[in-house]
């Protein structure tokens, strides 16, 4: 948990992770930068067009992912590619992430105005399918309502009555 203080006479202290490296976001993110180079590499998929990238760790924090969010929707701090095959520097294209549903919700409800696209990898809620609160997100993975009613029909399917779970 974080826990932020302000004097209103200077700036707050950036907010930082505290903790260990979650593996798993670690390896989330090299398959990424790995995907990203092959396709640069690439002479045969997305030919002329070079991606770019920026790795931000959000910790799975909400207020390191608004953080995070304001700083992509408005361009603040951010030091893009300027090379010769980037024709729209300086501004972001899409959001890969957040991985985890509450962190997503708020990323989602500050950049969806702006028109990003987010696309997630890991958020399950269902809440993020409604369209009308949430325009441009996108997932990866089937939401939570989705996996349920396929649970309950696999169970019906047995001809079961109940449901017996073992944790």
């Amino acid at each position: 948990m974080h826990t932020v203080k302000h004097n209103y006479t200077t700036m707050p202290d950036p907010l930082r992770c505290s903790g260990s490296i979650n593996s798993r976001e670690l390896r989330f993110s090299r398959a990424m930068i790995f995907a990203i180079e092959e396709i640069n590499n690439s002479t045969e998929l997305l030919p002329g067009i070079k991606l770019g990238y920026q790795i931000y760790d959000s910790c799975a924090s909400v207020p390191v992912t608004v953080h995070v969010a304001f700083q992509l929707s408005g361009g603040l701090d951010l030091v893009f590619y300027t090379g010769d095959n980037c024709s729209h520097s300086g501004k972001v294209m899409a959001i890969v992430g957040e991985s985890e549903s509450t962190p997503s919700i708020s990323m989602s409800r500050i950049i969806g105005p702006f028109n990003i696209p987010q696309v997630s990898y890991f958020a399950t809620c269902a809440c993020l399918s409604d369209k009308q609160q949430y325009p441009s997100f996108f997932r990866t993975i089937p939401s939570d309502q989705f996996q349920a009613d396929a649970l309950a029909k696999l169970v019906d399917s047995f001809g079961n009555c109940g449901i017996h779970i073992r944790w």
